[in-house]
Parts: structure tokens; C-alpha cells; sequence
């Protein structure tokens, strides 16, 4: 099913924002629009795992200061599984990059 032009403009627009100004020349097509929800899906992992640290270390309640009572915690969590926290959102949004931009350029 073909996007609806609201759609493109409205993708093209999300991927301005994400990117940068050298997205505003393409157009999203539905593998566009399938790449950019498979990232959104995996930034919400990210979000997710992040939650989940944050849930897990007692010791970070709001206010300032937080971090000082949990350092510990944070790096026995951290290093255990270090993958799981490394700059996730930023691999998300690299490694859909170039994938994204080829779907839009009407070759």
C-alpha cells in the first residue's frame, strides 16, 4: 500500500529531524517507512533496558545526587552486560541511515 503524500511529507519531516537536512531531497516509500519503525522498535529496546536500570538501582531516587549513592550499582549493572547500554540509540539511528536514505531515493 502506497503512503499517502501527508505520510511522505510527514516521514520526510521525522527524518530531517532525526538526520539532518540532506534527508529533505527524498522520498519515503513503504520500505522507508518499514526501516524507520524497525529502528523506533529498537530505540524502544533501548529505552526499555535503560528503564529497567533505573528501576533496578534502589539508590536512584529523583533529586540531585543520585548518581554518587549508585555509583557502585551502576557499574556492577553496566559492566555485566555492557552491550546492552552502549550508546544504543545512536547505533539504532547509524546503523538505519544508509539503509533509510537508499529506500527514499527513487532509483
Amino acid at each position: 500500500m502506497a503512503l499517502t503524500n501527508d505520510q511522505v511529507a510527514d516521514l520526510r519531516k521525522t527524518l530531517v529531524a532525526l538526520y539532518g537536512q540532506s534527508f529533505a531531497d527524498i522520498t519515503p516509500t513503504e520500505q522507508t517507512l518499514e526501516l524507520v519503525e524497525a529502528m523506533l522498535e529498537e530505540m524502544n529496546k533501548c529505552n526499555r533496558r535503560i528503564q529497567v536500570l533505573f528501576q533496578s538501582l534502589h539508590c536512584a531516587v529523583i533529586g540531585k545526587g543520585w548518581l554518587r549513592r549508585c555509583v557502585k550499582a551502576l557499574a556492577e549493572i553496566v559492566t555485566r552486560e555492557p552491550h546492552e547500554f552502549a550508546g544504543c540509540h545512536n547505533t539504532a539511528l547509524w546503523r538505519y541511515k544508509n539503509p533509510i536514505y537508499i529506500s527514499g531515493m527513487n532509483l
